[in-house]
């Protein structure tokens, strides 16, 4: 069933690939290193607060079922069960399940939260693309664009929806990086 879908993508990203060839390339602005953590920065303070909002939505939500689960389990090793008791392990399946639908909710509610930051304008790779001004010759045409901006809506509520510790791994890779090329230029490098 997923394979046909899976051809179905592969044949339209090739075929927006080939629409794509005639665009032309974007220029990325140019970053200092204080540059890319300031721009990424508000992405974790928004992660968080994502995170931190599902995460209150779901104990409203789903709290009071897994307190009475655990609670079932706790009761059961506390009554001396053994861990292979059926009951204890039945106990134990029924709030790992739980606990993974709690999980599976997860997920889509922080991407709806990151898509609707992204529709309202706070995205990741527009911050990195200098577009030209309306009418220049050297302005991207509208369908490029269109597919630039939902692209951008895409990925940035993607990254939203991961959380804030993606973001500043990235974050630190790019510091690493940037103290890296740093002491090699001052002939301090390790």
């Amino acid at each position: 069933m997923k394979k046909p879908f899976t051809w179905f993508a592969i044949v339209g990203l090739l075929a927006l690939g080939f629409i794509a060839t005639k665009w032309p390339a974007l220029q990325f602005s140019k970053l200092q290193a204080g540059d890319f953590a300031s721009r990424l920065g508000i992405l974790v303070v928004l992660a968080t607060l994502i995170e931190r909002t599902v995460e209150v939505f779901l104990t409203i939500w789903r709290s009071e079922e897994s307190y009475k689960r655990e609670a079932e389990v706790k009761r059961l090793i506390s009554a001396g069960v053994p861990s292979t008791d059926p009951a204890l392990v039945a106990a134990q399946n029924l709030l790992q399940e739980y606990k993974s639908q709690t999980l599976r909710c997860a997920l889509p509610l922080s991407f709806s939260f990151g898509f609707l930051m992204a529709c309202f304008g706070v995205r990741i790779l527009s911050q990195f693309v200098i577009l030209p001004a309306v009418g220049s010759p050297d302005m991207p045409a509208k369908c490029q664009l269109f597919w630039f901006h939902f692209s951008d809506i895409v990925f940035t509520a993607t990254m939203l929806a991961g959380g804030a510790d993606p973001i500043h791994k990235l974050m630190d890779v790019f510091r690493k990086f940037m103290e890296a090329s740093a002491a090699k230029a001052n002939g301090t490098a390790k």
